[in-house]
C-alpha cells in the first residue's frame, strides 16, 4: 500500500505544477541614427527554452510613424511581430516640434541555447533614431504561447508633453498568476526616464541623432507578479516629458486540460 501511494503522488504531482514567474536570462541593445536598422549585440542564452522578446523603437521629426518591417538574426530563428505602440510627442521642451514615437515588439522561440544571436531590428524606411532591445526569457510555460491569456495584454499608453507624467498603462488583468509584466518605454529630447513604481528592473539605452531634435531614450522595464491582476494600473517609469509605452505579460503559468499520466511525463507539460 505504502509502495501504492509514491507512485500515486509521483502522478500526482505533474498536475500539481511547478509554476514560476518567468526571469530575464539575459539582454543586447543596439541604436543609430538615419537609419533602416540596427543590430543588438551578440545574445548568448543560458536555457533551453527560453523566449527571445525584442523590441524595436522608432523616432522620426513630424508626425508620420515609420514602422517596423521585421526581426532577423544570426541564430535562425523565426519571430513573429507581437504588437505595434505608438504617438506623436513634443521633442523639445517648448513643445513646437513632434516627434512620431513607435516601437514594434516580436518574438521567437528558442529551444535550444543560442550563443552570439546577433539579432537586427528591421524598418519600413529610414529613421532619424532607431533602437533595439532584445532579452531572453527564462521560465516561460510555453515557448509557443508565452504570453497571458487575458485580453487586456498587450496595451499602450503616450502622453503628448511637455509636461511631467507618469509613463502608465490602465486595466491591467491577468488570467494567469505568475507573469513577468513587460513593458517598453520610448521618449523624446532631454527627457530622463525617471523611477516608476518599485520593484522595477530597467535596461535603457540613450541616442542622439544628428540633425534632429528626437533624441531617443528607449527601456525595457520589467517586473514579476505571482498573483493576478484585475483592472490595475502599471507605473513602470516617470518621464519628465512626453512618452510612449506598451506593456504585455509573459507567463509561466497556464490552464492545461489535463496531465500525462505517466511516471516519464513528471513536470513536463503541465
Amino acid at each position: 500500500m505504502r509502495s501504492f501511494k509514491i507512485v500515486l503522488l509521483l502522478w500526482l504531482l505533474p498536475c500539481a505544477g511547478f509554476a514560476g514567474t518567468p526571469t530575464v536570462d539575459t539582454n543586447q541593445t543596439g541604436s543609430c541614427t538615419s537609419c533602416s536598422s540596427t543590430a543588438a549585440a551578440a545574445l548568448t542564452t543560458s536555457n533551453t527554452n527560453e523566449i527571445i522578446y525584442v523590441g524595436v523603437f522608432s523616432e522620426k521629426a513630424g508626425s508620420s510613424f515609420v514602422l517596423a518591417s521585421g526581426v532577423t538574426d544570426t541564430a535562425g530563428l523565426t519571430y513573429t511581430h507581437r504588437y505595434t505602440g505608438q504617438g506623436v510627442i513634443v521633442d523639445n521642451n517648448d513643445g513646437a516640434g513632434r516627434c512620431a514615437v513607435s516601437i514594434d515588439t516580436y518574438t521567437a522561440p528558442a529551444t535550444s541555447i543560442v550563443t552570439g544571436d546577433v539579432i537586427t531590428g528591421h524598418l519600413a524606411a529610414s529613421s532619424d533614431t532607431v533602437g533595439i532591445i532584445a532579452i531572453a526569457v527564462a521560465g516561460v510555460f510555453s515557448t509557443a504561447s508565452p504570453f497571458d491569456t487575458n485580453v487586456s495584454v498587450p496595451a499602450q499608453n503616450f502622453a503628448v508633453g511637455p509636461a511631467s507624467t507618469q509613463a502608465n498603462v490602465t486595466g491591467i488583468s491577468t488570467n494567469q498568476a505568475h507573469d513577468l509584466l513587460s513593458s517598453w518605454v520610448a521618449t523624446a529630447n532631454n527627457n530622463t526616464l525617471g523611477a516608476g513604481d518599485v520593484s522595477w528592473t530597467s535596461i535603457a539605452i540613450r541616442q542622439l541623432p544628428s540633425g534632429s531634435a528626437c533624441v531617443g531614450w528607449f527601456a525595457q522595464i520589467y517586473k514579476g507578479f505571482s498573483a493576478t491582476l484585475s483592472g490595475s494600473t502599471q507605473t513602470p517609469a516617470s518621464p519628465t516629458q512626453g512618452w510612449v509605452i506598451q506593456l504585455d505579460a509573459v507567463s509561466g503559468d497556464a490552464a492545461p486540460s489535463g496531465c500525462p499520466n505517466t511516471l516519464a511525463s513528471m513536470g513536463v507539460g503541465c
